[in-house]
């Protein structure tokens, strides 16, 4: 049995999902404001890690969900927050672990096609870099295009309402 402990540096504003060996592993944020650590015990000597950015509109029920929120959510003014931009950050490395080990990655500020994770460590990385998901600007701006055909249609609808009640 090896002893696992991940520590995870986060300079940058991206949400962390952390899998080994295509298990996601939770992470407690500690007191710090981007400071993550993680135990786990495995049986490997030899991990798979991967490390990449969550975000909502990546789901497979994206619009459905966010759509949702928005009109619960009173058309939107308690509505949550989404990161229109896109920047997303992949990583993946294989990393051989002893008996007890300790792992500190330290996740850059992002600047793209640039490494976006520092391992204080050997490893063998297959990749390490910032990129823009063009998939996330697109589903943006549907989400965006349907929250304001849904204001101009409500707006006409009470128009509709106060000359039916007039007249």
């Amino acid at each position: 049995m090896h002893n696992l402990t991940i520590e995870i540096i986060n300079h940058s504003h991206l949400t962390l999902k952390l899998q080994i060996n295509h298990q996601e592993i939770p992470l407690k944020k500690r007191k710090q404001r981007n400071h993550f650590i993680g135990k786990i015990t495995l049986d490997e000597e030899l991990l798979d890690i991967s490390i990449s950015s969550y975000q909502a509109l990546s789901s497979r029920y994206w619009f459905i969900l966010s759509y949702l929120f928005f009109l619960i959510s009173f058309l939107g003014i308690f509505d949550t927050r989404y990161d229109t931009s896109g920047k997303s950050i992949c990583y993946q490395a294989k990393v051989s672990i002893k008996e007890q080990s300790d792992l500190c990655f330290t996740i850059n500020p992002y600047k793209k096609d640039e490494t976006a994770v520092l391992y204080k460590g050997e490893s063998i990385e297959k990749e390490n870099h910032f990129f823009i998901d063009q998939e996330i600007k697109k589903r943006y701006k549907k989400l965006k295009t349907a929250k304001i055909l849904t204001w101009i249609i409500g707006i006409l609808i009470g128009i509709l309402c106060v000359f039916l009640f007039l007249f």
